[in-house]
């Protein structure tokens, strides 16, 4: 793949992950403007967001030992997510913890895709054809807005997809 084509691709993606962090904050607000704060969700959220960007910030650091694997970062985001998914199914308070944690796992997997961090596909990948398309079964959003997020998740993934050696294909540096 040529590299302006590997980049037009990964911009794409990682802006859509960034837009699409907006758009889940703004549910997420609507949808707590109408329910209690719940110290316990909160406090949830602020730790998986904390493990998470420290996760995503040292992942290639070199000023502090040990150097993770990729997968290390990226195992954190997908577990929660699960977790918060099914947690829906069981209380309201995992609507809550989902609605606060999942726009900060696009934020960051946006930055960690720009940044050709290997950590990140597979995050946004799990999220564009698994997390989206399944937070799309019970978000009170209209037909057309369901299906231009449908539209998005499908050109992410197969972008992604296209992706898929870049990341993890060895680098000079």
């Amino acid at each position: 793949m040529r590299a302006n084509t590997e980049r037009i691709l990964r911009w794409f993606v990682g802006l859509s992950l960034l837009v699409g962090s907006f758009a889940l904050l703004a549910g997420a607000i609507g949808l707590q403007s109408g329910t209690a704060s719940d110290l316990g969700v909160d406090a949830a959220v602020a730790v998986g967001v904390l493990a998470f960007a420290f996760l995503a910030v040292y992942e290639r650091s070199e000023a502090w030992p040990p150097r993770w694997p990729w997968y290390v970062p990226a195992a954190l985001p997908v577990v929660l997510l699960m977790v918060g998914i099914v947690w829906t199914h069981a209380a309201d308070a995992g609507h809550l913890f989902l609605s606060g944690f999942a726009p900060f796992v696009a934020f960051l997997t946006g930055l960690g895709i720009l940044a050709r961090r290997t950590w990140a596909w597979p995050v946004a990948f799990a999220s564009v054809t698994g997390f989206g398309p399944t937070i799309l079964l019970f978000a009170p959003l209209s037909t057309e807005t369901v299906y231009g997020a449908l539209a998005l998740f499908v050109l992410d993934a197969v972008f992604l997809l296209a992706l898929v050696q870049k990341y993890f294909e060895p680098s000079s540096a």
